[in-house]
C-alpha cells in the first residue's frame, strides 16, 4: 500500500511502501519503545524515508544521513503520516534523457536477485545519478552514480522508479 503523499491520514509504519516519505506521528505501547526510538534519533515528528520493506525481516529507514533497521513488531507500533507537499512525479529510468539528473524513488517488487543486486550497487532510494548514455535501441542505459559508471539492462532499469533531480 503506497502512501498518497498529499494524504493526511495516520497508519502503522509496517504498512508503508519503499520510497514513502513519512513523519512519525506517534508511538504506541509505552515509554520503552519511545525511548528506544529517541536513542536512535527518531523522536515523534522525525521525517523518514522507507528504503527497504521486505515481506519478512527488518524494515530499513533513512533519516538524515543514517539508516535504521526496525523489526516488524516495532514497525506495527509506530504510527506515521505522509509528509505533505507536492506529490513526487515518478517515472522509469529509461524516460530520462542523456545528461539529465535523477533520484531513485523506489525499487519495484520484482525478482529478488535483481533487487538485491541494485541495492548492493548503491541504487537505494534517495540516491542521485546522471544519465550518461542510452543504447540506440533502448536495450541499456549508462548512468554515473556515487562516482562510478554503471550500465543497466532494460529489465534492471525498469525496476527503478525515479524522479528528475532539481538543480
Amino acid at each position: 500500500m503506497a502512501a498518497d503523499r498529499t494524504d493526511t491520514r495516520v497508519f502503522p509504519l509496517a504498512l508503508a511502501s519503499e520510497g514513502d516519505h513519512l513523519r512519525i506521528a506517534s508511538i504506541g505501547a509505552g515509554k520503552e519503545l519511545s525511548r528506544k526510538l529517541r536513542d536512535l534519533g527518531l523522536p515523534v515528528g522525525s521525517e523518514v524515508t522507507v528504503i527497504h520493506c521486505p515481506f519478512e525481516g527488518p524494515m530499513v529507514l533513512a533519516h538524515n544521513d543514517t539508516r535504521v533497521a526496525l523489526g516488524t513488531g516495532m514497525a506495527h507500533r509506530i504510527l506515521v503520516a505522509p509528509v505533505g507537499g507536492r506529490p513526487t512525479l515518478t517515472m522509469k529510468l529509461g524516460e530520462l534523457e542523456v545528461g539529465e539528473r535523477g533520484r531513485v524513488v523506489a525499487l519495484a517488487k520484482g525478482e529478488r536477485a535483481y533487487r538485491e543486486k541494485l541495492l548492493a550497487m548503491g541504487l537505494t532510494p534517495g540516491t542521485e545519478f546522471t544519465v550518461v548514455r542510452l543504447a540506440p535501441l533502448g536495450d541499456s542505459v549508462e548512468i554515473t552514480v556515487r562516482g562510478f559508471s554503471m550500465t543497466l539492462r532494460k529489465s534492471e532499469a525498469e525496476m527503478l522508479s525515479v524522479e528528475r533531480a532539481q538543480g
